[in-house]
């Protein structure tokens, strides 16, 4: 913090009365690798509004410091995902009776979890690629959910304020994707022979269970998410709706699963016509859903919408140039659900709109190709 002196010289160098105004940030409740911790912001402004100078004091655990709007700092320090006001940052450890009611639960790194296997090959007929073999992008998917405050989700008031907070580390991590051509798209793919999952996860000891996100696409095949509880992290609350919506009826699970749709990158047009308004998309789209061993498939038939369809179209008029990042969640209705979790997030680019004679072309080589395919 400055200095009474250096304070007195500010305010005789301007010309204006400034004044000085702190806070302390408070440190999120993080499980995952990286941890957040608490900032002390120091900022100057003049008569004006206008930021001055700023100060960040920070301790030994500090990884990356940002200063938000007020409006938005403060939503985030009275959130559930954050721990009370400290005076320094010892005290995080120790105080363990801040943490007892958070809906996020710290694990050590040597949970369950950790001893399970999340390795899993590139399905058969796929045309995307995780992104560390792409050559230059073209048709790649990556995990998006590790994006802290990517996406806007209602907060512990919404129910009266209606007001919206930066989204946390997702409940569920995106361990493979799949981007296939049929003539007719593959309904329950997870039950297909040649499928992902009766290859390398049903029956299979130390598998995590598996979330599916099945999309049959007209013209195209399927476009399919895997996603895996996240190591390192445990939201109750999210366990308990996913619980829910497992063991819930069609109707139930149709009036909360919800997408949150994003153009990172592409023509205004695109971005127009996609948009980012939260979806319910049972009540839009037909959408059917399977259980298996150790897995749950949510099956949604884009064909069944007009509007999905015509969206579709704009898709493929622009998939050489689209990066587009999707957000899944189970909708809070109640205050014991807020605030929301994201399940998964994942990021597509510029995906293929068609067979291609030599997938080559689009990754960095045939060694790394051959070993994320493994063996078929």
């Amino acid at each position: 913090c400055p200095s009474e002196d250096e304070e007195k010289k500010s305010i005789r160098k301007s010309g204006l009365r400034l004044q000085w105004s702190y806070w302390t940030v408070c440190p999120k409740v993080s499980s995952f690798k990286h941890q957040s911790c608490v900032v002390t912001v120091g900022s100057c402004y003049d008569a004006f509004g206008l930021v001055n100078r700023l100060y960040a004091l920070s301790g030994s655990l500090a990884r990356r410091i940002f200063v938000q709007p007020l409006d938005s700092l403060r939503q985030l320090v009275e959130s559930d995902e954050h721990i009370g006001l400290v005076k320094n940052l010892d005290a995080i450890g120790n105080d363990k009776s801040s943490l007892e009611n958070e809906n996020l639960v710290e694990q050590s790194i040597e949970s369950d979890k950790e001893n399970l296997d999340y390795h899993y090959y590139m399905p058969e007929n796929n045309y995307i690629f995780p992104q560390n073999i792409s050559k230059d992008g073209t048709s790649c998917w990556w995990d998006s959910g590790v994006e802290e405050g990517f996406w806007n989700i209602r907060g512990k008031n919404y129910l009266e304020d209606r007001k919206k907070i930066p989204s946390t580390l997702s409940a569920m991590e995106l361990v493979q994707q799949q981007w296939s051509f049929y003539d007719d798209p593959v309904r329950n793919i997870a039950n297909d022979p040649a499928s992902l999952v009766q290859k390398q996860h049903e029956g299979k000891t130390g598998r995590p269970f598996l979330v599916i996100i099945n999309f049959m696409v007209p013209t195209i095949g399927n476009w399919v998410c895997y996603f895996a509880k996240r190591r390192g992290v445990d939201y109750e609350r999210f366990n308990k709706m996913l619980d829910e919506f497992i063991e819930g009826d069609d109707e139930f699970r149709n009036s909360k699963f919800k997408i949150i749709p994003n153009v990172v990158e592409g023509s205004y047009f695109a971005s127009r016509a996609i948009g980012s308004k939260p979806a319910i998309l049972g009540t839009k789209i037909t959408t059917e859903y399977y259980k298996g061993d150790n897995w749950f498939e949510v099956c949604v038939d884009v064909g069944s919408s007009r509007v999905a369809g015509t969206l579709m179209g704009v898709v493929k008029s622009y998939a050489t140039s689209l990066v587009i990042d999707l957000a899944f969640l189970f909708e809070s209705q109640s205050y014991e659900e807020l605030p929301e979790v994201i399940l998964g997030g994942c990021r597509i680019e510029k995906p293929l709109m068609y067979k291609c004679d030599d997938v080559l072309d689009y990754v960095k080589s045939r060694e790394h190709l051959e070993k994320a395919l493994g063996p078929q």
